[in-house]
């Protein structure tokens, strides 16, 4: 089984209360898929780092996961910027 690449570069992030975990994955042409990864601080230095490292891979697509209020500032950050940005909540309850 495949699965039909939709980008070829981009970004999953795991917002949690102190620390974003990324992940990039870039595909060449050759349909070869490399990944890399990082942490970064939740705070205003760490989002800075998020957004320098987002860009020296070139990635302007991000989809996240994050529970409670904590993606509200990545998010705000990342939209400023110009970044394409999914939320993911998955823990959300229907009334």
């Amino acid at each position: 089984m495949s699965f039909k690449i939709l980008k070829f570069n981009c970004c999953g992030l795991d917002v949690r209360k102190t620390w974003i975990y990324a992940y990039i994955g870039i595909t060449d042409s050759s349909n070869r898929t490399e990944y890399k990864q990082a942490c970064f601080s939740f705070f205003t230095k760490g989002l800075n780092e998020l957004c320098d490292w987002l860009a020296k891979y070139n990635c302007k697509d991000v989809c996240k996961e994050s529970t409670s209020k904590y993606w509200i500032p990545v998010f705000n950050i990342l939209k400023q910027l110009k970044y394409e940005v999914h939320c993911l909540i998955p823990n959300t309850r229907s009334q």
